[in-house]
């Protein structure tokens, strides 16, 4: 990955992107679970980056500080977008707004009438001619209560739709199959729909220890072929096990739908 357009200064005073912290409750009770997540609005015409930007740009980054004897999960990333950039160069993000959230639960020795107060510090790079970094530490103070008061539900749950989906939970896939040569990391993953989708695309997870290229998705019908290609950045390390990806792609009514795919990198199977 390579940062191919330059970082600049804000092209004026307002800001390109605007970030605040929720969540789906006004209120806390003890040993209960709720959403807290990082709302980031875009400018029409800017973006920023999933978590692996692609051949280009910098990753959205979220980190919670969580007071004592809260739990909580990992950050839940939506369906991502594909732009191309200057230089014909591919990116992976999202556009217009998006929220980044997690599950958490509350100790149960909390007492009502505390305040707890949450942070997060947040770091993107917007980019559209030219990009820009931004960053924000955000704070949302709620109060304990013996019952937990509802907010923003409409919120979490327009964008937990969003989330990639495993793929026998998705109504408009018919098989999934892997094949090709996956212990030489050029796995293949073919789908069959039950209606013919389009705007396929797929976005694959390296995390720390893979080089991926830019997968070759060909879509006839309603058959897709997804073709991978990666190695291990260090050369003395073997591929993982599994590599994560989303498939993501557009049904017959015109709404943008992804797949949570756990690709193999050892043989073939068949789900």
């Amino acid at each position: 990955m390579v940062l191919l357009m330059a970082l600049a200064a804000p092209p004026s005073d307002v800001p390109l992107v605007r970030a605040r912290l929720v969540a789906d409750c006004a209120s806390i009770q003890p040993g209960r679970a709720f959403r807290v997540g990082v709302l980031l609005e875009i400018t029409d015409g800017w973006h920023v980056y999933w978590k692996h930007p692609g051949d280009s740009g910098l990753p959205t980054t979220v980190k919670f500080t969580w007071p004592e004897g809260f739990a909580a999960e990992a950050i839940r990333w939506p369906v991502p977008q594909r732009f191309t950039q200057p230089g014909d160069i591919s990116g992976i993000g999202y556009a217009g707004t998006v929220l980044l959230w997690t599950q958490a639960t509350a100790p149960r020795d909390l007492q009502p009438g505390q305040n707890i107060t949450f942070r997060a510090d947040v770091q993107w790079l917007a980019c559209k001619d030219l990009c820009v970094a931004g960053t924000a530490q955000l704070n949302l103070q709620l109060p304990v209560a013996s019952a937990s008061q509802p907010s923003e539900i409409q919120l979490f749950e327009t964008w937990e739709r969003r989330l990639p989906v495993e793929p026998s939970k998705a109504a408009q896939v018919k098989s999934i199959r892997f094949g090709g040569d996956p212990a030489a990391g050029r796995p293949v993953v073919q789908l069959t729909w039950n209606q013919p989708v389009r705007d396929v695309h797929c976005f694959v997870d390296p995390g720390n220890s893979l080089l991926v290229l830019d997968p070759v998705v060909q879509t006839v019908g309603t058959e897709t072929t997804v073709r991978l290609e990666m190695k291990p950045l260090d050369r003395t390390q073997a591929l993982p096990a599994t590599v994560a990806a989303i498939v993501a792609y557009t049904d017959a009514a015109g709404q943008r739908h992804g797949l949570a795919v756990g690709v193999p990198l050892a043989r073939e199977t068949q789900k």
